[in-house]
């Protein structure tokens, strides 16, 4: 825990997340490819979501770290009613990725068939997002293994 919250390791993860926000949103907007310095190109591309890429790991960590040291602990909106069903699908997490496999499978289908316009693609994304949350909130009261909830106030 102390490493996690060294001020070096915070320094260091703050800037690297948001370098990796304009290196990802160079993509779209090619203005911000100057994020990307031509001697660092030829390391990071082509980034390879298939494997456990060394910079996606480094990614994972520093949201991690992040998250650790600016959010705190009992933070209001962590127990509330809006983010119930992120903590459900935290609970059943397992289980989510499975269906969330599943539900990939035939959201891309259903993008190939039908349409891969933007509309469709954030009404399948929205239908998937509330397909997993009520998949986990009915495993979380089937099993009861829903985790204590405490009222802040």
């Amino acid at each position: 825990m102390p490493l996690l919250t060294s001020r070096p390791v915070i320094l260091l993860s703050a800037p690297y997340l948001i370098w990796s926000l304009a290196v990802t949103m160079s993509w779209i907007n090619p203005a911000l490819e100057l994020a990307v310095p031509q001697f660092l190109k030829g390391l990071i591309y082509p980034i390879d979501k298939s494997g456990l890429d060394p910079l996606r790991v480094l990614h994972l960590l520093a949201l991690a770290v992040c998250v650790a040291n600016f959010v705190p602990a009992h933070w209001a909106p962590l127990r509330s009613r809006t983010l119930l069903g992120a903590v459900r699908c935290g609970e059943n997490s397992l289980e989510v990725y499975c269906a969330g496999v599943l539900l990939s499978l035939s959201a891309y289908f259903l993008l190939r068939t039908v349409s891969d316009g933007v509309l469709a693609q954030v009404m399948v994304s929205t239908t998937g997002i509330a397909l997993l949350t009520i998949f986990a909130t009915l495993l979380t009261r089937l099993t009861g293994l829903a985790a204590p909830r405490t009222r802040l106030f």
